[in-house]
């Protein structure tokens, strides 16, 4: 490596050119590849050991305790009890929430807060308009919020 203000040659472990006294440049160390994790009991050893996968390749992790190569099956929600949380709960979005899909279940929830909050004054509005969507939702909504047909 060259030194920036003599142009001399500086040796590769020095720290200061031997010429002139500047520090010399910095170069990072070559990057070491990450270390191969131990194995879990079950589970296949890691497709790229000693190295990181390349770019683009999928990596599946546990959810539980995040253990490479392991996924956590969740089982489907139950269509029955989605529609009666729709029933008896679906002014505050409570099959909504059940069902993983947050966006409808929060705006349901929001929806019966205004109308509490305002001492039921537009809650002859709001009650309306959530209870039609809880009725269309329990007739159309066959899947969770994760695309999962329910049971």
């Amino acid at each position: 490596m060259k030194c920036e203000y003599c142009n001399n040659e500086i040796p590769q472990n020095m720290a200061k050119c031997p010429a002139c006294g500047a520090p010399a440049p910095y170069s990072a160390p070559a990057p070491t590849p990450y270390p191969a994790p131990s194995p879990y009991p079950g589970q296949a050893p890691a497709p790229y050991p000693g190295q990181m996968p390349p770019a683009g390749a999928p990596i599946n992790i546990n959810v539980v305790n995040g253990a490479p190569g392991m996924q956590v099956a969740t089982p489907p929600k139950s269509r029955i009890a989605y529609i009666l949380l729709a029933l008896f709960l679906g002014g505050i979005g409570a099959h909504n929430f059940y069902a993983a899909r947050y966006g409808c279940a929060a705006a349901q929830l929001v929806l019966f807060i205004i109308g509490m909050c305002t001492c039921g004054a537009t809650l002859v509005f709001t009650a309306p308009i959530v209870f039609i969507w809880c009725i269309i939702e329990m007739c159309v909504v066959n899947t969770d919020g994760r695309n999962v047909p329910m049971t």
